[in-house]
Order: structure tokens, then C-alpha cells, then sequence
């Protein structure tokens, strides 16, 4: 039996509720093996076409540079298994449910350490060219557990 590669791709992406996916540039990725879409993926080549939302009463305003951005390191975090980004904006930090691709409120420091996240996205366009997945799942965690305390503040 064989199963075409896009399909299993949908299928492998609807834990996510991925409604398509799109090869960078335009192009179609009809036709191509599953070794090369999952290569593709693995190098940020193809797009979940899923815009990150924010959450009503949410006080945040993306540039469409910012949020085309912010919508392919939804993609990143996701293939790489996070659950819960923390996304930076300027001086400010958000939640970001990355399932759901929903920025669901601020991330507010408690005594200057901000938790619960898997993982931590930066939207400084300007400064680093596009946005940035810092670290995700056990590599955020070898980089906190590499840490000094001082590093861990915000």
C-alpha cells in the first residue's frame, strides 16, 4: 500500500489543526517524496499557512513584517514539539499557545523569572533580521541548566 506524502503530512500535522501546507516561494509540493518535505520542514522551507491570532482584551499590534515573522516561528516551535512559546516584542513578552497559534496574554516576570514555557521566540525584526527561534524543548532546558541564576532574570 501506498500512502502519498502530502497526506501523510496533513495527517502528521493535525495535532496542530494545520489546514494545509505550503512549500516557500509559492511552489507546490505535490509530487515530492516525503523525505524531501520532511527536509524541507526540518529547514523552515514549508508553511503551516496558519496566522498566529491574538486573544481579545491581548494589548499587542503586529507590523505585517512582525506577524509573517511571528507566523513562521509558530511553524518552527512547532515542528520542534513546543507547546508554550514565549514570544518577546520589544521590551514587552507574550504567551504563545503554539497548537493553537494564539497569543494568549502577557508574560508578566514573577520576582523577574518568567516560567512555563517551552520555548522563546523574538520579534526584533531590525535588530536580528526576522524572528528568531531561540530555544525549544531540551535544548532550552541544557541552556537553563547551564545557567547562573543571574542569567535566569529578566
Amino acid at each position: 500500500m501506498s500512502i502519498d506524502p502530502v497526506q501523510l503530512l496533513k495527517v502528521l500535522g493535525s495535532s496542530g489543526g494545520a489546514k494545509s501546507v505550503q512549500a516557500g516561494a509559492g511552489s507546490s509540493i505535490s509530487g515530492q517524496s516525503f523525505e524531501t518535505l520532511l527536509q524541507q520542514a526540518q529547514g523552515g522551507q514549508l508553511s503551516s499557512g496558519q496566522p498566529v491570532k491574538i486573544a481579545s482584551g491581548v494589548d499587542l499590534s503586529l507590523s505585517d513584517e512582525q506577524q509573517a515573522e511571528l507566523n513562521a516561528a509558530a511553524d518552527k516551535a512547532q515542528l520542534q514539539g513546543a507547546q508554550s512559546a514565549l514570544v518577546l516584542v520589544g521590551d514587552k513578552a507574550y504567551s504563545l499557545d503554539v497548537a493553537t497559534r494564539t497569543i494568549t496574554g502577557s508574560a508578566n516576570p514573577d520576582q523577574g523569572v518568567i516560567s512555563g514555557f517551552d520555548t522563546a521566540i523574538t520579534l526584533n525584526s531590525k535588530a536580528s533580521g526576522g524572528g528568531n527561534l531561540l530555544a525549544g524543548g531540551t535544548r532550552l532546558l541544557s541552556q537553563l541548566a547551564g545557567a547562573s541564576p543571574l542569567g535566569l532574570l529578566l
